[in-house]
């Protein structure tokens, strides 16, 4: 009888334990990329310098050209082309991060096939691949009048840390600008806005090089690299990147949420875009003022890792001010945003730890 009204809900079962298991699931902890969301990414928006005060925001790339030195909207496509991670195997097929993927697809748009396969394949001198640490990747090739040129993309907040300079209004040397406090805040006002609008935001910056013909790249550390390639960078503006949530996500976190289930989201991204598709998704509430410990960066969790493999209950100073801080995070969080896998690692511990309790610390 209880198969019958198992099989009259579209329910399969191969091992009972296995919805046994379910059946005691209190906390569902989700990646959003390609699982709340469709994980096809589109470029969208491309923002930049029109004067010192003001950005500009591009959303029509068929004017760009891979050969046009001038344009701020091309040179930035021509960036995000080339300082990437995607493999083209065929037409319409790419193997990469969907985010690198939604900048070729954008060129190939504009451009075509052809073109944009000249400027992936111009010589890579050296490069440092993008990882969840740094958050942002870099390349050096050479120039066509001689010498070199650096190009810096990612996370906007980590890229910004590198430029002292901006391109504003045209990409020539001539328009390029001492980056003030004030482009600052109008290039993390812009990333703000980009974020609302549930875009992943990308930074790109550049400049030119001159380093010797006979430098031997091969041998160059990451260190190294960090401290004499990356210094002085210019700036040239941010994409803006638009995932939007996987069709049904919305209805099944609310059905968690009815059967007593909290959704938590995991996420590398900026807390901005995580907390716009997560009120999209249902995850927080779209038109409240979200309560403290909701939305928990790496920031907040840089000091909040134990220096053991795992919480300890030695009653040390440690133990005890983790606890203070994780118990509230348990109960209360329902993003974490810019974390790193150790973060998530930890994130598990503690609610598996501490999940079963109420802020005051009795059981549920």
């Amino acid at each position: 009888i209880a198969s019958q009204k198992m099989s009259a809900r579209h329910v399969l079962v191969r091992k009972l334990d296995a919805v046994e298991t379910l059946g005691c699931v209190s906390v569902v902890c989700s990646d959003k990329t390609g699982t709340l969301t469709a994980g096809d990414m589109t470029l969208r928006d491309m923002v930049h310098f029109s004067t010192p005060s003001d950005m500009v925001t591009e959303t029509d790339f068929s004017t760009t050209d891979p050969a046009d030195k001038v344009s701020l909207a091309s040179k930035m496509l021509r960036g995000g082309v080339r300082n990437n991670a995607t493999v083209i195997t065929g037409p319409g097929k790419y193997v990469g991060s969907p985010t690198e993927v939604a900048l070729t697809k954008a060129g190939i748009a504009a451009w075509g096939q052809s073109k944009v396969k000249d400027v992936m394949d111009n010589v890579t001198l050296y490069e440092i691949p993008f990882d969840s640490a740094n958050k942002w990747m870099f390349v050096a090739e050479p120039h066509a009048d001689g010498g070199q040129v650096f190009s810096l993309k990612g996370a906007p907040e980590r890229v910004l840390k590198f430029c002292k300079f901006a391109y504003v209004g045209k990409g020539e040397e001539r328009c390029i600008t001492p980056m003030t406090p004030e482009m600052l805040d109008t290039v993390s006002a812009s990333a703000k806005k980009l974020m609302n609008n549930a875009r992943r935001v990308l930074g790109i910056a550049e400049k030119r090089a001159n380093v010797p013909a006979d430098y031997v790249w091969d041998k160059t550390s990451m260190e190294y690299a960090k401290e004499n390639f990356l210094s002085d960078m210019v700036f040239i503006g941010l994409f803006g990147i638009q995932d939007p949530p996987k069709p049904g996500v919305k209805q099944a976190v609310e059905d968690c949420q009815s059967a007593g289930v909290k959704v938590i989201m995991i996420t590398g991204d900026h807390p901005d875009t995580g907390v716009a598709i997560a009120k999209e998704i249902s995850i927080i509430p779209a038109n409240q003022e979200l309560p403290p410990y909701t939305v928990i960066t790496d920031k907040e969790l840089h000091d909040k890792v134990p220096s053991g493999e795992t919480f300890a209950d030695d009653g040390s100073d440690e133990a005890k001010r983790l606890e203070a801080f994780w118990t509230q995070v348990v109960v209360h969080a329902r993003v974490f945003a810019r974390v790193t896998p150790i973060h998530k690692q930890l994130i598990v511990q503690a609610l598996q730890k501490w999940g079963g309790k109420n802020a005051d610390g009795k059981a549920y």
